[in-house]
């Protein structure tokens, strides 16, 4: 399975030359799953694709605009999941295959250094509120459906090798409890060694796919777009990374 992840940074559904644009740089990757962040609901990465689960509605989008929206194959089986932590900003869904265990994709945007969601959170502190309540969640899930393996993607807005812009120490710290709570460790494929934006030499992606046990990375399947920075601003303000998943 092919999975990718994009911040696409308040897209509109309609076909103005952003959203052309988009269009454009998603059709040029090759995946099965998208998990689209800053989103409108009604945008479709392609007609071969129908959407399996979107967040639900939040008071911090405009109009009809949502955080998370993911998308699959329409030849696959899905089932969108409930949330209950912050289902504003998360998406899950369970996808079954005719070879290979259910996959549970679980889509989120956590906190960035000055977002201002909540009037007395900030910084670390809100992050730490955030990845309780979305880990809470998956943990859940993955106990609901053991028979299921895990994967998490989406605008996580955390640095995992180094402090940086966009994230805090404690932020980090508290998605690395996260990641590894006992026998359900997650292992996140696109950040520290494995993150292939500092491979070009760029700074750390805050933009990340991780993988829970019963999943492996196949190797040398980063793909990031677009290939070049800083990034300009005719599409988006974050990189888009792909990997490909195999069963282990």
């Amino acid at each position: 399975m092919k999975i990718a992840t994009w911040n696409v940074d308040r897209v509109s559904p309609g076909y103005g030359a952003r959203s052309e644009r988009i269009r454009r740089a998603i059709e040029d990757v090759e995946t099965d799953v998208w998990v689209l962040t800053e989103t409108h609901p009604d945008f479709t990465p392609g007609d071969g694709f129908e959407r399996a689960a979107v967040s639900a509605t939040a008071p911090d989008r405009k109009g009809v605009q949502c955080w998370v929206a993911i998308w699959v194959r329409k030849d696959w089986d899905s089932a969108e999941l409930t949330l209950t932590g912050q289902p504003e900003r998360s998406a899950a869904c369970l996808l079954r295959r005719t070879i290979g265990k259910p996959i549970i994709i679980f889509g989120c945007v956590l906190p960035w250094r000055s977002d201002v969601r909540h009037s007395v959170l900030r910084g670390g502190e809100a992050f730490a509120h955030a990845i309780e309540a979305h880990s809470a969640d998956w943990n859940h899930l993955r106990m609901k459906h053991p028979e299921a393996v895990f994967c998490l993607a989406g605008d996580l807005n955390q640095e995992l090798n180094a402090n940086g812009p966009v994230g805090t120490k404690r932020g980090r710290d508290a998605l690395d409890e996260a990641l590894g709570l006992g026998d359900r460790d997650i292992e996140c494929i696109t950040g520290g060694d494995l993150d292939p934006l500092v491979a070009k030499g760029w700074p750390a992606s805050i933009d990340h796919i991780a993988i829970g046990p019963g999943l492996q990375i196949v190797p040398n399947s980063h793909y990031i777009w677009p290939d070049h920075y800083p990034l300009q601003k005719t599409m988006s303000d974050h990189h888009g990374v792909r990997v490909e998943l195999t069963d282990t």
